[in-house]
This record gives C-alpha cells, structure tokens and sequence, in this order.
C-alpha cells in the first residue's frame, strides 16, 4: 500500500494573534488568479485592516525586500502607493501583496510542474 504524501501548508503569520493556512491548490488559485477572486478571511476590508495592524512589521518587511530584489522601487509604498485612494486602501493592497507573493513563492517551491 502506497502512503499518500504528507499534506503541504502555508501558513502565514506564525507569530501573529492569528494565522492563515493555506493548502497547496488554494496557494496554486492565489498564485494563478490573485486575492480578487475572494479568499475567505480576506475579502472585506476590515478583515484586511486587522491583518495589516497585527502583521505590518512581517508584511512591510518582506514587501520591501520583494521590491528592492526585482528594481521596482526602493519601498512598497512607492510601488503600490500611487494606486491607493488612502492609507486604508493601501493596508488592504499590502495584505493582499504579500499574501498572493507567498503563494506563488509556496507553489513554486511544491509544485514543479508550476
């Protein structure tokens, strides 16, 4: 009888008040179709807000360095800033960021034929 391979997870947020988990199909559709398709735990803003206030120093930390790695910008705020209507607006584009950035990092990593 052949096991089945363990089950992979991402989970975000380890150090936070709450975390996210994530299987590999679910990071495969945030990686392929984005945040906007409607992630439960991520869709209204006010839920955004409350994982950018418990997270921003994990979420600012490796959006920054995402940015700086590819060239765009020297900070996140000034790749994504121009877009935001206000700092509320630009919290929720920033969770949603880093979230749709992990899963792509997550499913490349599981998923070789990705």
């Amino acid at each position: 009888m052949t096991q089945a391979p363990p089950a992979v997870e991402l989970v975000l947020f380890e150090d936070g008040p709450q975390q996210a988990y994530f299987d590999l199909d679910q990071c495969r559709d945030i990686a392929t179709h984005g945040m906007a398709q409607g992630v439960s735990g991520f869709i209204y803003n006010h839920n955004l807000y409350e994982w950018f206030n418990e997270n921003h120093e994990e979420i600012e930390s490796y959006l920054n360095d995402w940015i700086k790695d590819t060239g765009l910008a020297e900070t996140y705020i000034q790749h994504i800033g121009k877009q935001c209507e206000d700092h509320l607006d630009l919290k929720a584009k920033a969770v949603w960021m880093y979230v749709e950035l992990q899963c792509y990092a997550f499913v490349s990593k599981h998923d070789p034929e990705f």
